[in-house]
């Protein structure tokens, strides 16, 4: 998108012994976005068609947004929205950039899967779950946290996320049972998935409680 900004105010102060010597002391800097593209995480699809408010110091840059979509194409929508989110760029003034990103997104259960399991996150291969064996409705906020270096590892990912699952439906999703009629509360983040709620498996109406180890510890489902 090419976008654009909009109502920009600049406030600069500065301060040295002689003009010569003159250095940025301190910087503020708004301005309102509309149409822009921004990337959270590489290799992630970025948030399309961003409208929102960019907000600029010395120390850090943030963005608020109001509104946008990330594009997934996993059904024939394939487009989740973006209920609101805060991109923030920290730490800029004592060399330890940081970013901290927050997304709440709502949609189609099965782009919401298909988000998850985007590289470099790959939730749903770890879980065996395909997007498309999947339907209903989901909420999600997804919180990414990472130093920003070049080629930053995995490792160094703080990723997380909840969701509250809807009229959540999953094809032979146990002992051969399609899984119906589902409302989960779910959880994941680096360490493992929590989800918790109620659905038919198998036409019969149970509690279901399900938890997931990434890193290789004890399970239970």
């Amino acid at each position: 998108a090419s976008g654009e900004i909009t109502d920009a105010k600049f406030d600069v102060m500065l301060a040295g012994a002689s003009l010569s010597g003159l250095k940025v002391s301190d910087l503020k800097v708004t301005a309102r976005l509309a149409g822009i593209d921004v990337t959270y995480l590489r290799q992630m699809p970025p948030v399309e068609e961003v409208r929102g408010l960019l907000d600029v110091s010395l120390s850090e840059v943030v963005i608020d947004v109001e509104s946008g979509f990330v594009r997934v194409e996993s059904t024939p929508d394939g487009v989740l929205n973006i209920r609101e989110a805060r991109v923030r760029l920290h730490g800029l003034d004592i060399k330890a950039d940081t970013a901290d990103i927050d997304v709440r997104i709502d949609g189609q259960l099965a782009d919401a899967i298909a988000l998850i399991d985007k590289p470099p996150l790959g939730y749903a291969s770890k879980l065996g779950i395909v997007p498309s064996s999947t339907s209903g409705l989901a909420e999600v906020l997804l919180s990414v946290d990472f130093p920003l270096i070049q080629g930053v590892p995995l490792s160094d990912v703080k990723i997380g996320a909840t969701a509250s699952l809807q009229q959540t439906s999953i094809s032979d999703a146990a002992f051969g049972l399609d899984l119906e009629s589902g409302q989960f509360s779910l959880s994941i983040d680096n360490q493992g998935m929590d989800v918790s709620g109620t659905a038919s498996l198998g036409g019969i109406r149970t509690g279901l409680a399900w938890r997931e180890n990434f890193s290789g510890g004890d399970f239970r489902r």
